[in-house]
């Protein structure tokens, strides 16, 4: 079985205090149902994991897509996470999945 051909694209909005909200995108370019195993997906902010997104990537609301995405089609999921000490500063906000990651988005 082939690797899913997806894409996946990570904004960042601020929220009040230290939390952002995180939206990911997946998309899905080929042509079989893929499973962009996004609860075993990692927010890396320069270059290392952050912690609270594993909590986050757990609870809220699931779209079965996040686990069967059809060919051609796309999901996005938001979770609202801390930042702690980084605001204030420029940071490069990764999202990877174990077979693809998004392009840097700085904060």
């Amino acid at each position: 079985m082939a690797s899913p051909q997806l894409d996946v694209e990570v904004d960042v909005a601020p929220l009040d205090g230290d939390r952002v909200r995180i939206t990911g995108t997946v998309r899905n370019r080929g042509d079989e149902v893929a499973n962009p195993q996004v609860f075993s997906s990692q927010l890396l902010v320069d270059g290392v994991p952050l912690d609270a997104w594993t909590l986050a990537t757990g609870s809220g609301t699931i779209d079965v897509r996040l686990v069967e995405l059809p060919p051609g089609d796309e999901v996005s999921f938001s979770r609202d996470v801390p930042l702690g000490g980084l605001r204030g500063q420029e940071h490069q906000v990764v999202l990877r999945l174990p077979t693809a990651q998004s392009p840097p988005t700085t904060i």
